[in-house]
Order: C-alpha cells, then sequence, then structure tokens
C-alpha cells in the first residue's frame, strides 16, 4: 500500500535529514529512538525514546 502524496513528502524529508545527519558523522541509534509525526500538534517531527525504555542513556550532545 502506498504512502498519499503529502505523507510520502514528509517520509522523503525525514529519510533525507537522517541521510545529511549520518553523513556528517552522526549516528541515530533506531534501537533507542524513534521519529515521530506531531504535524497534529503543529509540531513537524520529534524524536522521542519509545516507553518502556528504562534505561537513562544520553541521546543528544554536543561535543563542539
Amino acid at each position: 500500500m502506498s504512502c498519499p502524496p503529502a505523507e510520502e513528502d514528509f517520509k522523503g524529508a525525514t529519510d533525507r535529514f537522517l541521510a545529511w545527519f549520518k553523513a556528517g558523522g552522526g549516528v541515530f541509534r533506531d534501537d533507542l529512538l524513534e521519529i515521530q509525526d506531531l504535524r497534529h500538534k503543529d509540531a513537524g517531527r520529534g524524536i522521542s525514546m519509545p516507553s518502556g525504555e528504562a534505561t537513562r542513556r544520553m541521546v543528544i550532545t554536543n561535543n563542539a
């Protein structure tokens, strides 16, 4: 089943962002993080830890 055009554009933009992020040395751990569609809250995207992740981990850092 294919996505409606708006959904495909949103997914494509997300995929392009992740490719750019990883190309610059970023690490996105699919096992620890998920990208959520928050457009229904007028917020675009969000990155969160799936519920049930019991351990504390550093998920965002800036080593500059």
